[in-house]
């Protein structure tokens, strides 16, 4: 053993071995030489079990693997097309944040475009890939037809018309071609041209012209390493994935082997040894043969055969460690992500549920900009204000019967107070601009107090009529 080994093995806890130690003391006590001294890096050793030993203790050798490989792109779209938990987990929450929709105040009707289809599409595809983008198609011409190099410039809303089609393009389609290096830019360190191929397709699109969806976001020091500026959101998750299929793949080899034949031969051990070893074959052979063929077990009357049941003890706690585990960095309670029914202090499950449709308004939340972005691009340039996102949950009999005392009280009170007239009631209730109609009714009320006897709709007669001309409009996508 070289010196500069010894150095190391003793910075790291190893000793060499006796044999190769240098001779301590030539007397005749060398014998009970005090072995050598090994480096302790923990505040505590044990010197006979090793535990708290950095090299020795198995339980305190772990440590972050700096030189882990990425899911790539071609294993992220197996995983998506054939695993059933990554689709579960990649699909559910974009599948029930768009189930009910939204409501724009924009003065126009999007319908043909599907523009909650083709959200929903980019969420999906964010999720599994970590990014994806929705390209608006206006009519109208930047430049002459066959020519694609204008999708490269900033849009010009003065020379696009009306949106005619939404396109949708997912991971595998997209790449960075540039940032924006510009530190007096707000897009300072985000991408400024996309490299878009797909189906003869192919364009560099500037960033103005897209709607962007991101999946699990990255720092900005690593998003310039990738093509993409985010990950999938299996990434992170990808060992508790791992580690749950591998232990019920374990599950599966246990289920093959629950139960075994037992066949006790009279005088084993003899005939095993002996000259009889070869008749021990020629019965086993007979044996099996008569079982395959007959589905009878045929033995001598000193034989004994019997069919063992292996329980397998402790796989239901294995298992149950690992969901648990994907549960909890998924963001998904138990019951949501396995369908599993309550349990324990909670009988109806509410408290998962509840959390679940905290996560799913969190995450409309997270992709508002985008859907703002996008409605921004089909409007040709106008902010929209506001998106009012559907409530998720369906009101059982009880809850719209509340609902509809409520609002019968309401309208008796304003008919009660002159504020508004039974045609109004009448209008706002049972039509389908119902709100439109309060709101507008109510913000033409006029400050002169109404005689006895007299509607406010008589004493506001041509504020009324001038209420119901105007009408503002809302788009959703459906």
């Amino acid at each position: 053993m070289s010196f500069m080994k010894r150095i190391v093995d003793a910075f790291y806890g190893q000793s060499a071995s006796p044999a190769e130690l240098p001779p301590i003391d030539d007397g005749p006590f060398a014998a009970f030489a005090a072995p050598a001294r090994r480096a302790n890096f923990d505040s505590v050793l044990n010197a006979v079990t090793q535990v708290g030993s950095r090299t020795l203790d198995k339980g305190a050798s772990a440590d972050v693997d700096i030189a882990r490989d990425p899911l790539d792109h071609q294993r992220l779209k197996i995983l998506y097309r054939y695993n059933g938990l990554v689709r579960r987990i990649v699909d559910l929450l974009p599948l029930r944040a768009t189930r009910k929709g939204w409501r724009v105040n924009d003065g126009q009707n999007y319908d043909e475009l599907d523009v909650w289809g083709r959200t929903r599409e980019a969420m999906q595809w964010a999720r599994a890939g970590g990014n994806a983008v929705i390209l608006p198609v206006f009519s109208g011409r930047e430049s002459e037809p066959g020519d694609r190099t204008f999708l490269a410039n900033p849009i010009d809303f003065k020379r696009v018309g009306d949106p005619i089609a939404l396109h949708t393009f997912d991971f595998s389609e997209l790449s960075v071609r540039k940032w924006d290096r510009d530190i007096t830019s707000p897009y300072f360190r985000r991408p400024v041209l996309w490299d878009i191929t797909s189906d003869g397709f192919q364009a560099t699109v500037h960033a103005s012209r897209l709607a962007v969806f991101s999946g699990s976001k990255n720092p900005p020091s690593y998003t310039r390493r990738s093509a993409l500026p985010d990950d999938s959101v299996i990434q992170v998750i990808w060992d508790e994935i791992m580690r749950l299929t591998q232990t019920m793949q374990g599950g599966a080899t246990l289920a093959q082997e629950l139960r075994e034949a037992v066949l006790k031969v009279s005088g084993m051990d003899m005939i095993a040894t002996g000259d009889e070893a070869k008749f021990l074959t020629m019965k086993l052979n007979l044996v099996n043969r008569a079982r395959s063929i007959l589905g009878l077990i045929v033995v001598d009357k000193e034989d004994d055969y019997e069919n063992r049941s292996n329980p397998p003890t402790g796989f239901e706690e294995l298992s149950g460690g690992a969901k648990s585990m994907l549960a909890a960095v998924s963001g998904y309670s138990e019951i949501v992500l396995y369908g599993n029914s309550p349990g324990g202090l909670s009988s109806d499950g509410e408290s998962g549920h509840a959390m679940h449709r905290q996560q799913i308004a969190d995450y409309q939340e997270e992709n508002r900009w985008p859907l703002m972005t996008l409605y921004r691009l089909m409007n040709r340039g106008k902010k929209v204000e506001e998106i009012e996102f559907h409530p998720l949950d369906e009101p059982s009999g009880m809850e719209k019967a509340e609902t509809c005392k409520i609002h019968a009280e309401t309208d008796e009170i304003r008919l009660r107070s002159g504020v508004l007239s039974p045609r109004d009631v009448a209008r706002g209730r049972f039509s389908d601009k119902s709100e439109e109609i309060y709101v507008d009714r109510l913000s033409k009320i006029s400050d002169k107090p109404v005689k006895p006897g007299e509607t406010a709709e008589k004493s506001n007669a041509g504020k009324g009529n001038e209420a119901r001309k105007g009408k503002t409009g809302a788009s959703g996508g459906a």
